[in-house]
């Protein structure tokens, strides 16, 4: 199974700006990981996923936890790898 993690954007007025990852203790992350991706199990950070955007295979600890902060848009995850 292929987890597809894309960049979320949030516009501010004209400015288009990339959402901010939001800072979690371990358990928390790994949480809010099982509760984001259902079709996973999830039994620790150091599970692996394959990312369709930057093609890497990547660590739960590598994935961002973003959005959600202001209570109108859901938690999305994202791929933390550099694209350089």
């Amino acid at each position: 199974m292929f987890l597809q993690i894309a960049a979320e954007f949030a516009s501010v007025g004209s400015v288009i700006l990339p959402s901010r990852p939001i800072r979690l203790a371990a358990e928390d992350k790994l949480a809010a990981l099982r509760r984001i991706d259902k079709g996973r199990p999830w039994n620790s950070l150091d599970d692996r996923v394959y990312c369709t955007i930057c093609k890497h295979e990547i660590s739960g600890r590598q994935l961002e936890v973003v959005g959600g902060t202001n209570g109108l848009r859901a938690l999305h995850l994202r791929c933390s790898y550099p694209f350089s």
